[in-house]
């Protein structure tokens, strides 16, 4: 735990001390389905989930179950947030996902751009929506120009679809690669299964990440959720 950040935050940002906290607290119900069995799925369903969270001893068997899902890693707590990097892990699943598409995003609009053929314009339309494909086109490239370097493509056969998501997906992941394990796999279990993983990666993860997080950052402050811009200035 540090302890100047704990001290820090409680006398000039009990806000995102508390989040810090939540982020704690709550993660056994924030564990995303990916993770969960078929009795767990229910557990969450109705509601039960919540009042095991709510009891201590609840809490103690939802943690022994989040301990043995990732090797005790995810279990202890974690409240060093004072790089704005990490608190990327605070923002809800829904704003992550929305971030890291509009993140694949960036990194292909000359690639939308040049996508002339009505079938396959109507296709990305389909998938990100016609706020997504006109991000892509028009406000991508005034707000961050070509970026199409950050990453390298997923493989010679991917689609643009699947290079888009994929990128989005690896580029956050990078930014968590190198922190410690009870963040990063607390992150992994709030997010789809599989959706951290890096193993594939061959380049420089340290210099990449750090390409990666001003995209990242801009895009939240501007796009995504200029909200919890107070937080990554």
């Amino acid at each position: 735990m540090n302890r100047v950040f704990v001290k820090s935050m409680l006398k000039e940002n009990p806000e995102l001390l508390e989040m810090a906290l939540m982020f704690n607290l709550d993660a056994p119900e924030t564990v995303h389905d990916d993770w969960l069995s078929g009795y767990g799925k229910e557990l969450k369903e109705s509601g039960a989930l919540e009042v095991m969270q709510n009891s201590p001893r609840g809490y103690a068997r939802l943690s022994e179950r989040l301990n043995a899902l990732t090797g005790g890693s995810a279990s202890g707590w974690f409240l060093d947030f004072s790089t704005p990097r990490r608190r990327m892990a605070l923002l809800p699943e829904e704003t992550i996902l929305n971030l890291c598409t509009d993140l694949g995003l960036s990194i292909n609009a000359k690639y939308v751009a040049r996508t002339i053929f009505r079938p396959q314009v109507q296709a990305l339309k389909a998938t990100f929506g016609s706020r997504g494909y006109a991000f892509a086109v028009k406000r991508a490239p005034f707000l961050l120009g070509d970026c199409s370097d950050l990453l390298p493509p997923p493989d010679s056969g991917s689609g643009l679809v699947h290079r888009i998501r994929e990128h989005g997906r690896l580029g956050f992941a990078l930014c968590f690669a190198s922190e410690p394990a009870a963040l990063r796999d607390r992150v992994q279990m709030q997010l789809p299964a599989g959706f951290m993983d890096v193993s594939s990666f061959t380049g420089d993860i340290h210099e990449t990440a750090d390409r990666v997080w001003p995209v990242l950052r801009t895009l939240l402050m501007k796009e995504v959720a200029p909200e919890w811009a107070q937080f990554f200035v």
